[in-house]
């Protein structure tokens, strides 16, 4: 078997979940290092390794580092090699076993509590687990040195587990060592547990797009916003001191019904043209003597070979252009009449204050 103290590594046979072939992995805590040290917040699983790079001898990339616990801005990290990992891996591999859990030999006695030590013999060796100032510290010291104890230990209430390593099981909470496996296992019934877990992490990652996207577009848009304003009031030469958002957007909102209605008369403007010229077709007498324009009224001279009056021009024109009557009049001149377009007759546009 891999490591290199196989006779304390177990292989404990039919644990998982009913699988005879499922097994689950003991190792020795002298193939482990416990650290307890400071992190800083938000520090992610690929970047443990720098936390530890500068106590051990080893490059980070060949260690298998797990995290056994969090507290006050420490990180509890249990720290193997990478190899001995594989190693399992493939013997489990080669036989057709199915990995259920992995633990350490240290996992399995009770957590202590206070002043107390926790202690078990194991052949020839101590597993002793204790907290020294707040701090988790395993040992494994050799029984006949027992006597020889870090004073610090040795002053401590030792409390002995009886029995040998094979009787004492894992609490439920224990952290699963194998790569890969969850550190707890679901509650029985739990939605969780039956949810692919694949589908839940589409589900938060497509929460978490859309939740961005929302802010970016949100974004973007009071920006444009503010750009058009800034644009706006350098056109109109205000400051963005004396920038009156609201007056602006008026004057703005004026601009454009303007510029609406200049080509809405533009339009007119042509059909009063064709509507005359349709008339003076079948009046051949008639004829156009002069055009003239003042802002939006269009005004033609016309004159008759023959000196007649042309009373009921202005009815077929405005018929002709489907507008008001009282946007076209006809005057009587000297020679002739002239017949007059003005659509600023019924409407108009109030320019903001």
């Amino acid at each position: 078997m891999p490591g290199e103290h196989n006779s304390v590594a177990q292989l404990r046979f039919g644990e998982g979940e009913g699988d005879a072939s499922s097994v689950v992995i003991l190792l020795h805590g002298q193939d482990c290092t416990l650290f307890d040290i400071a992190a800083p917040k938000g520090i992610r699983q690929n970047e443990w390794g720098t936390l530890i790079e500068d106590l051990t001898l080893d490059d980070p990339k060949d260690l298998h580092i797990v995290c056994l616990g969090r507290h006050a801005g420490r990180l509890q990290l249990l720290v193997m090699a990478r190899e001995l990992i594989e190693a399992w891996r493939a013997f489990c591999d080669e036989g057709g076993l199915n990995v259920a859990a992995c633990w350490v030999d240290f996992q399995r006695l009770p957590a202590p509590g206070g002043d107390n030590a926790v202690c078990q013999l194991d052949g020839e060796t101590v597993l002793l687990r204790a907290n020294i100032e707040g701090v988790e510290h395993w040992l494994c010291w050799p029984h006949d040195q027992f006597e020889r104890l870090p004073p610090v230990l040795a002053a401590k209430s030792l409390e002995w587990v009886q029995g040998d390593m094979s009787g004492v099981a894992c609490a439920p909470e224990a952290v699963n060592l194998w790569p890969g496996r969850t550190s707890r296992r679901p509650r029985a019934g739990s939605p969780i547990g039956s949810f692919p877990r694949a589908l839940l992490l589409v589900m938060l990652i497509t929460v978490t797009l859309a939740g961005l996207l929302a802010v970016v577009l949100y974004w973007q848009a009071n920006r444009q916003e503010a750009s058009l304003e800034q644009a706006i009031g350098e056109r109109l030469g205000i400051s963005g001191a004396a920038l009156d958002v609201q007056r602006v957007r008026r004057t703005v909102d004026f601009a454009l019904a303007f510029d609406a209605r200049r080509h809405a008369e533009e339009r007119q403007q042509q059909r009063f043209a064709q509507a005359l010229s349709g008339w003076l077709a079948e009046n051949r007498g008639w004829s156009i003597r002069g055009w003239s324009q003042d802002a939006s009224r269009l005004t033609f001279s016309l004159v008759s070979a023959a000196g007649d009056l042309a009373e009921e021009l202005r009815d077929v024109v405005a018929a002709d252009m489907g507008v008001p009557i009282a946007q076209i009049s006809l005057t009587e001149v000297d020679d002739g009449i002239e017949l007059t377009f003005d659509p600023t007759t019924e409407t108009s546009i109030d320019r903001p204050d």
